[in-house]
């Protein structure tokens, strides 16, 4: 009888390829699910492990404020001396818990949660950043092993060594990064302020900009979003100075997110970047934030705008016509254009607002691609009006790829 060594390497690969995350929507429970699938094949046959290990590692996760624990090492570990494994992550999500550091008062219940590295681990990590890292700087002081009789401020000045270390050591393996996923949690139980999410980021990103430009450059996809759905995170309009991604970035996508101009103003990308796509789903903002998210990208090729129809502030919520009129600024560059205005309900974003009519995207010149939602042109309104022919609509002849979606 057959066994499970006799199956192709071709059906392997196909089973493989049909459990991974579709990079570009990471999910985490999702993600989890993926790899415990695989991991469970993986334990019946070595054969089927060979082969799933680019699989397993072609997406990592890991947690921003707890570089130090164990699973986090034996990341390390397998990246550093299998080579081969951290040529095949393509994807990285690193979560990041967003809170108001107001004063050192922060760093109070710092040893509660936080876990001496153990001396192998220690030992592993000085030899590693020895050879593959040899301008990593230790601060100089004897590593800390006991936590009797030690100060929260050594605590934490052993554990910044330790991350920084980790840091740079993950990034360095990863040659072949083109997708990063930046995702938040919301401690607090209110959204931050304009100034208070600008520092909260700022201080956020304080380890990971050093990282970043030296072994990011690859890097094209960025998303960034906020885990709590109930809660948007709040974005300033400065986060990306903080992050120094490098210029390579042409691809971003912002979900669950409140956009905000930093109160000093300013714009929000950086010169050097060459962002072509923006992808806005379930995310607020005012017109003036639009138009300055938009201000500083040219020529924009792709854009999406999904409405966060749970958000209860209706003000801070781009209407149809409002996205359109900035967006005639692009009309000689933009290829690809999907949105979606109405709430949940079917219902406008405000009362008084009229719908847009497909004849506005007839001076979209280059547009190729456009999704738009029939709710959308007030169609659903009258319930007794009778909706047309999408033939009929009145869109223009030269979009090769249009899309109407009945349903929201």
């Amino acid at each position: 009888m057959p066994g499970i060594s006799d199956i192709p390497v071709e059906v392997f690969e196909q089973i493989c390829s049909q459990l991974r995350c579709n990079d570009d929507e990471l999910n985490e429970k999702e993600w989890i699910a993926c790899q415990s699938t695989l991991l469970s094949i993986c334990r019946v046959s070595k054969a089927f492990h060979k082969l799933a290990k680019p699989y397993l590692y072609r997406q990592i996760f890991i947690v921003a404020d707890n570089f130090s624990d164990t699973k986090f090492f034996s990341l390390i570990r397998a990246l550093v001396s299998q080579p081969t494994l951290s040529q095949q992550v393509q994807s990285l999500r690193i979560s990041h818990a967003q809170t108001y550091y107001s004063d050192d008062g922060n760093w109070r219940d710092y040893k509660e949660y936080r876990t001496p590295c153990s001396i192998e681990n220690w030992d592993f990590l000085t030899n590693t950043v020895k050879d593959r890292l040899p301008w990593f700087y230790f601060m100089p002081r004897d590593p800390i092993w006991e936590t009797t009789k030690i100060t929260v401020r050594e605590i934490i000045d052993r554990d910044c060594d330790i991350e920084r270390a980790l840091q740079n050591l993950l990034y360095a393996h990863l040659p072949n990064l083109t997708t990063l996923h930046f995702s938040i949690q919301i401690l607090e139980d209110r959204p931050l302020s304009g100034w208070e999410a600008h520092i909260s980021q700022t201080r956020g990103c304080n380890d990971f900009v050093p990282c970043v430009r030296e072994h990011f450059q690859q890097v094209k996809k960025l998303f960034i979003y906020g885990e709590d759905a109930q809660t948007p995170f709040r974005l300033s309009g400065m986060l990306f100075y903080n992050l120094c991604m490098p210029s390579t970035v042409t691809d971003l996508c912002l979900r669950n997110c409140e956009l905000v101009l930093a109160d000093a103003g300013g714009s929000f990308f950086p010169k050097t970047w060459s962002t072509k796509k923006v992808s806005l789903i379930d995310c607020t903002m005012t017109t003036d934030v639009l138009s300055e998210l938009t201000n500083d990208i040219f020529p924009l090729e792709e854009f999406e705008y999904v409405v966060n129809s749970k958000f209860e502030d209706k003000i801070a919520l781009v209407t149809a016509a409002e996205t359109i009129d900035r967006l005639k600024s692009y009309s000689d560059s933009l290829v690809d254009l999907r949105l979606r205005f109405r709430l949940s309900d079917g219902k406008p974003i405000r009362e008084d607002e009229e719908p847009y009519k497909p004849s506005d995207f007839c001076g979209f010149k280059k547009l190729k691609t456009l999704v738009v939602h029939l709710a959308d042109f007030g169609f659903h309104d009258n319930p007794n009006s009778t909706v047309p022919a999408v033939s009929t609509l009145g869109f223009p002849k030269s979009i090769q790829d249009l899309r109407v979606n009945e349903v929201l």
